[in-house]
């Protein structure tokens, strides 16, 4: 059986999948939703797919991966959408390879 956090972290990576093309690790979603507990609540009310609960987690996401800060990470999703998810793929991929997944 499947315990609701990871319904809730499988949900928000398929959106972001949908959203940016980046599939991106469980384990950093969850991380990210941590540091934002109110995304959860904001989800659960409007769906992992709407745009405003995406857009946060998206930053946290960029920020947390690439080491910038958010009006970068802003700037960067408004001039150059897509180099910023290629940028987020290798960071991710980089991260991934040092985290291995346990289970």
């Amino acid at each position: 059986m499947t315990d609701i956090r990871t319904l809730e972290l499988e949900a928000a990576q398929a959106a972001l999948y949908d959203w940016t093309g980046v599939a991106i690790n469980t384990s950093l979603i969850d991380q990210a939703i941590a540091s934002e507990p109110h995304l959860t609540v904001t989800a659960a009310e409007h769906g992992w797919d709407d745009g405003e609960v995406l857009d946060k987690l998206w930053a946290i996401l960029c920020v947390t991966l690439l080491g910038i800060d958010h009006s970068e990470q802003a700037y960067r999703f408004h001039t150059d959408r897509w180099a910023l998810a290629d940028d987020v793929r290798t960071a991710h991929d980089r991260w991934v390879a040092v985290h291995p997944i346990t289970s």
